[in-house]
């Protein structure tokens, strides 16, 4: 993945990419509070790994907009290294977004040091990314 320039807006297509990485960083962080560490089937979530995601719909509705689709998710418990699943995914834009065409993507792309931006349901098998300030849009809360 290479760096975009900076004179140049924050593709869609980097926005993906870079997301990939910046979800596998933080589900392998240790600051993962202990309740939110293991599965329900007692599993450590922090073996888990992104390996892309497939965006499908934007949706607007009444908890504002975000676009949904499908998570490569590796790194699963009992299974072999190159063993994936697909997961869901919903990444919350807030309710200022009216359109796909009016997101900046670099605005939803976390910081390296935010925190509390992702929820991870692993029973759902399903991820919830909410980059924005709590106040600005609402993630489901998931353990």
């Amino acid at each position: 993945m290479s760096t975009p320039d900076a004179t140049q807006p924050m593709s869609e297509a980097y926005f993906w990419d870079a997301l990939e990485y910046r979800v596998s960083r933080e589900l392998s962080s240790s600051h993962w509070p202990a309740r939110l560490v293991r599965s329900s089937d007692g599993q450590d979530v922090r073996s888990y790994w992104c390996d892309g995601f497939i965006p499908d719909n934007f949706v607007r509705d009444s908890e504002g907009a975000r676009i949904t689709g499908v998570a490569c998710m590796g790194g699963i418990p009992g299974q072999r290294a190159t063993y994936q699943e697909r997961w869901t995914f919903d990444l919350f834009l807030g309710e200022q977004i009216q359109s796909r065409d009016e997101i900046v993507w670099s605005d939803f792309l976390p910081a390296p040091d935010a925190s509390d931006w992702l929820a991870i349901d692993v029973p759902a098998k399903a991820l919830f990314i909410s980059p924005l300030p709590a106040s600005t849009a609402q993630a489901p809360s998931a353990v």
